[in-house]
């Protein structure tokens, strides 16, 4: 059965340094892990939250490769 995941990144000052370095490895790990038939969101806050996309993303590498950039 295909999943949805939603990552929710907070990138705040508080968490500079290694918890930040800790959730964008366990990210990559996740995403990593997902079938294409997957479909996943990114989303990450500070002052105010942004996406990676308005809609869940098919987990193709390219898309993958998207939110590791991202």
């Amino acid at each position: 059965m295909p999943r949805e995941l939603i990552f929710l990144v907070d990138t705040s000052g508080s968490m500079n340094g290694a918890p930040l370095d800790q959730g964008k490895e366990a990210m990559k790990r996740c995403l990593a892990a997902l079938d294409p038939r997957d479909a996943f969101g990114v989303m990450n806050f500070c002052d105010d939250v942004t996406s990676l996309s308005a809609s869940p993303l098919p987990a193709t590498a390219e898309n993958v490769k998207k939110a590791v950039e991202y």
